[in-house]
């Protein structure tokens, strides 16, 4: 199966550095119920069918259109993004191959790699991106931060 491209960024979209450009909501929305709705999943108690939500932003034509944090929870302040950063990363590396800037199947660019019988070297964008890269990894995040000194080579795997 083969994806649709997507569409080109249109004229005059900014693309925001330090500060997203504002914008309104459509004019459909019903506002009072996607109030009630975050509400629930940002509020606190939380709903024990959401998990945790922290934050919610919505950018719609390269503008802001929505933002709303949870209790404690600020735009100046990071949260860990878990397993979603996989998929942004994902979406950010496919826009670099699509626009012929990247190689995912060339070995990584880890300059620490790069020793002459570090077997390490072999392994390409392609093989993190999919997590196959034979790196042994122990993912214990206690207290909230994965230990990094826990990566070690264990081979290589073949694709």
């Amino acid at each position: 199966m083969t994806l649709p491209p997507l569409p080109a960024q249109p004229a005059g979209v900014p693309w925001p550095t330090q500060d997203w450009p504002i914008g309104e909501l459509p004019a459909h929305t019903d506002r009072a119920r996607l109030d009630q709705l975050l509400d629930r999943a940002l509020g606190r108690p939380r709903a024990d069918d959401l998990g945790e939500t922290h934050a919610v932003l919505v950018v719609q034509g390269g503008r802001l259109v929505l933002e709303r944090y949870g209790p404690g929870r600020r735009p100046d302040r990071t949260l860990p993004s878990w397993s979603m950063a996989k998929s942004v990363t994902q979406a950010l590396v496919g826009l670099a191959v699509g626009d012929g800037l990247l190689d995912i199947h060339a070995p990584a660019s880890v300059p620490e790699w790069r020793g002459g019988d570090d077997p390490r070297g072999a392994i390409t964008l392609d093989l993190l991106l999919r997590m196959s890269s034979g790196l042994a990894y122990v993912e214990d995040y206690v207290p909230a931060v994965t230990d990094r000194s826990a990566f070690q080579p264990s081979g290589i795997k073949n694709p």
